[in-house]
């Protein structure tokens, strides 16, 4: 008789995943779990991870215990919006940063969050005024060529002081930081940095030095969070 063989961790994740492929993509579903969960999700907006409640679990799992419980949250770099919805039932307000907030919006107006979360249509670098974009979905570039799109510094802007910053802009979280300084001297924020590239990191580390901040990794992103003076 023939030893009856079991499909690999591969292969049984592909058979896993063929039903999820055939979901309609303008569906609506709930968030299954996590900190998100029971706002609906778009599914064509995001990998199945969103609405499954699973996506980025190792570093949400770990953050949770220690963000803060109250203030505004800033989110650069929202995209459809998975951090924007968790912040949003954490904080006071959450100012949401995205150069193409198309799917942001749909998920804020779907979840009635319109007024717990302002939308600021634009990217996030070193410098005020217009660049552009380049790349598909959420991985798109501050470049020479692409798309135009508004561009600022969060120490350009007149905002309430954040209590935490998520900041993942696809290669920009450096010049992102060194846009923020002033603001991070005086609020000093909590801040999640996903940061893309080993010289985008270590720029990134070399400027939480220079402002006193404690760097923890977490599943490849940076936890900061100020050391008290």
């Amino acid at each position: 008789m023939a030893p009856v063989t079991m499909p690999s961790h591969r292969s049984l994740g592909r058979l896993l995943r063929w039903p999820l492929r055939a979901l309609p993509s303008d569906w609506w579903l709930p968030i299954l779990r996590g900190p998100a969960r029971g706002f609906f999700w778009r599914v064509g907006s995001g990998n199945h991870s969103c609405w499954l409640g699973s996506y980025e679990a190792d570093i949400v799992r770990r953050l949770l215990p220690r963000l803060p419980t109250a203030g505004i949250a800033f989110d650069l770099g929202a995209h459809a919006g998975y951090y924007t919805l968790m912040l949003a039932r954490r904080f006071e307000h959450v100012h949401a940063f995205e150069p193409c907030p198309a799917d942001l919006r749909a998920h804020l107006a779907r979840n009635h969050l319109e007024s717990a979360v302002t939308v600021h249509e634009c990217a996030v670098s070193d410098f005020t005024g217009r660049g552009r974009l380049s790349g598909e979905g959420a991985c798109r570039l501050l470049a020479e060529t692409g798309a135009p799109v508004d561009v600022v510094t969060l120490d350009d802007l007149d905002l309430p002081d954040p209590a935490f910053v998520k900041i993942d802009v696809e290669w920009q979280e450096a010049a992102a930081l060194r846009g923020m300084q002033r603001l991070l001297a005086r609020a000093r924020p909590m801040l999640l940095v996903a940061t893309h590239g080993n010289e985008v990191r270590r720029e990134a580390l070399d400027i939480l030095e220079r402002l006193d901040y404690r760097v923890e990794p977490i599943a490849g992103t940076l936890l900061a969070t100020a050391r008290e003076r």
